[in-house]
């Protein structure tokens, strides 16, 4: 009897119709070779400060930050590692500069300021002085609140409500008047920018004066609260003024809203209500929604069931809903088209994605889906009721390495899925409860957060030491003498030993310490018809042979 192309669990079929090589139980195991091999165990990276229960966790630069909430993130398109987020409180961003600039990692993210800004609710008033001469347009005007965060970034608000139009004349000074500072919090430095219509659509920026070379300034700091609209040089209002305004329509994203993330081409989505809400090309914090401007709304995508999550995969963001999962497509945030996906798998828990498609899962299995059909993965590998009973809302996957690392949160254990090549799975038990994980795409590690009584920590996912792993399976064959000899073909490089466990009829031997590829024999006796063998160890396992004597477990 030999025993060889071992391969992980399929809790589906019934231990006793299962084929030796295929495990009854695999947990620790590496199975990508064909061969059993231990998995190596997580290395600590660090700990966590921050106080409370931490449930996510996000890279900055070299800094890890915690959050007590589930936190959605998506990276800018910007320099210095700039991250917005949605989950703790209001919709935030920090960069690799703000995260730790108060240098006390319990409170890391030291600063996170607002994500976009809040629009002046009210018109600007005018007040007008001067002679008037000859005429030179009817004007409206509008301002914005603008929030710098450094000489490369800012962010801009909607604008007012316009102020009614009116002639303007020669001669005359414009006040533009009542411009009020924000007042809910969040900010930075902010500056006010007043922008001027004359031919009732286009604004552009109107000059707060000239610096020392001549050049138009256009920010006001927010400590005054109006403008003049009086070029000194000319004497008139400023003419030909080249700033436009860019941000009608730009509306922030609720503070309730969630699941934030990259779509493609400068695209950012999130989810709020049963609504997809989509940004600005390139500019993260803006969501059009029709409250700035009714003529300018993105979120005309609504879907039938309640979205639970989303994800991108090329091209395509697939969005689990509580029925069908849908695709939405194109590559401008006016004009997105969504198909509803004909297969009815909820969403349950987190997405992950490969680039063969997305995994998510549903109460009828580990849902595969490539934006055009959607199946369950895990049909073939556990009943419904398995998948019941493993808590699949708490499954949080990474794919890594080319296979689905699945663990579930609360707890130490998971299981891996090499999806690509074979319909089965291989367990771990990695000792601490498990809560939460970030892939770092430039150091290609999965880090993930483990809990170890009440402190939390980050470990990075088999990187460490080998842990011991344990196989077994089992076999049937006619009534006949009980094997007496058996042989572990294998690596036992570096003093690596395996223990092998055989059962026959329901009578146990046990073997310590194999450390080479010698037969031995077992010390068993009597017949024998149903078998299960087991290993444990550190060794590499190659394959098991079994005799009635040593010498006939030499060969092929």
């Amino acid at each position: 009897m030999r025993i060889t192309d071992f391969k992980g669990r399929l809790p589906i079929i019934a231990t006793d119709k299962l084929p030796a090589n295929v495990a009854t139980v695999a947990t620790n195991c590496d199975m990508q070779t064909e061969q059993v091999r231990p998995i190596k165990g997580p290395t600590l990276v660090q700990s966590i400060a921050k106080p409370g229960d931490i449930r996510t966790i996000w890279k900055v630069g070299d800094t890890w930050i915690g959050f007590t909430d589930t936190v959605s993130f998506a990276k800018a398109p910007s320099d210095n590692d700039r991250v917005y987020y949605l989950g703790d409180g209001y919709a935030k961003h920090t960069d690799a500069d703000l995260v730790d600039a108060g240098g006390i990692p319990a409170a890391y993210p030291s600063v996170a300021y607002r994500m976009g800004v809040t629009p002046p609710a009210a018109a600007p008033t005018l007040a007008v002085t001067g002679t008037a001469g000859g005429e030179i347009g009817e004007c409206s005007y509008v301002y914005t609140i603008v929030n710098r965060i450094s000489s490369t970034y800012e962010e801009e608000s909607a604008p007012s409500p316009p102020t009614a139009p009116r002639m303007v004349y020669e001669g005359e000074t414009i006040t533009v008047q009542a411009l009020v500072a924000p007042t809910d919090g969040g900010y930075n430095d902010t500056y006010f920018r007043v922008y001027r219509s004359t031919d009732g659509s286009g604004y552009m920026c109107v000059p707060t004066g000239r610096d020392g070379n001549g050049d138009f300034l256009y920010d006001l700091d927010t400590g005054t609260t109006s403008l003049d609209d009086n070029d000194t040089v000319t004497g008139n209002i400023y003419i030909d003024l080249v700033v436009t305004l860019s941000t009608k329509g730009w509306d922030r994203l609720p503070d309730d809203a969630k699941c934030l993330t990259e779509y493609q081409n400068g695209i950012f989505v999130a989810l709020y209500g049963k609504k997809l809400l989509p940004s600005v090309l390139f500019v993260p914090y803006a969501f059009p929604q029709g409250i700035n401007d009714p003529g300018t709304d993105f979120s005309y995508i609504e879907f039938q069931y309640d979205p639970y999550t989303h994800a991108s995969f090329n091209g395509i963001l697939i969005v689990g809903t509580s029925g069908n999962p849908y695709a939405v497509s194109g590559s401008d945030p006016e004009n997105l088209q969504m198909q509803k996906i004909p297969y009815e798998y909820a969403c349950v828990g987190d997405m992950c994605v490969t680039e063969i498609g997305v995994f998510y899962p549903s109460p009828d299995g580990l849902v595969f889906c490539d934006g055009l059909t959607a199946k369950p993965w895990t049909k073939d590998v556990f009943t419904k009721d398995q998948w019941t009973a493993l808590g699949p809302t708490n499954l949080k996957m990474f794919y890594h390495d080319d296979k689905l690392i699945c663990f579930f949160k609360g707890s130490p254990t998971g299981f891996i899925c090499d999806f690509k090549n074979q319909k089965t799975i291989t367990d771990f038990d990695i000792e601490y409860d498990f809560w939460d994980g970030h892939m770092v795409a430039e150091e290609d590690t999965l880090n993930l957060l483990l809990q170890n009584g009440v402190v939390y920590y980050i470990y990075s996912w088999a990187t460490g030491t080998e842990m011991d792993m344990f196989y077994s399976g089992r076999w049937k064959e006619s009534l006949s003498p009980c094997y007496t000899a058996a042989r572990i073909e294998g690596d036992f490089t570096g003093d690596k030993t395996l223990d092998l466990t055989i059962t026959a009829d329901g009578v146990s031997t046990t073997v310590e310490g194999i450390g080479s590829d010698d037969a031995f024999y077992l010390g068993t006796s009597g017949w024998a018809s149903e078998y299960t063998y087991s290993v444990t160890g550190d060794a590499y396992l190659t394959a098991i042979r079994f005799g009635s004597y040593p010498g006939e477990l030499h060969g092929d």
